[in-house]
């Protein structure tokens, strides 16, 4: 078989804290949506996959697997970047 890669273009939910509710002590989230394109292709016995506008990388033994653990990443990485006070940036960087 052959190697091919191919496109998607996702829209990500991410669930962010709000920082004003954070110092007023309440448990409420904002959220934002991302969109941004994904590449699959297969490396070897897994399929690697690629969202180029946030430079992020999964992989899983299934397309399927790939693009699940990719959007995790995305949603792992957007809730890290609030936390650290770097997302507006990075989104600014990646549009």
């Amino acid at each position: 078989m052959g190697n091919y890669t191919v496109s998607w273009v996702y829209r990500v939910v991410a669930r962010l804290s709000d920082k004003k509710a954070k110092v007023e002590g309440a448990r409420s989230k904002r959220t934002m949506e991302i969109d941004f394109t994904t590449q699959v292709w297969k490396e070897g016995k897994v399929y690697v996959s690629y969202a180029k506008e946030l430079d992020i990388s999964s992989f899983g033994k299934t397309i399927k697997e790939a693009k699940k653990n990719l959007i995790e990443a995305v949603e792992c990485f957007l809730e890290t970047a609030e936390e650290m006070g770097t997302l507006d940036e990075i989104l600014e960087e990646a549009m």
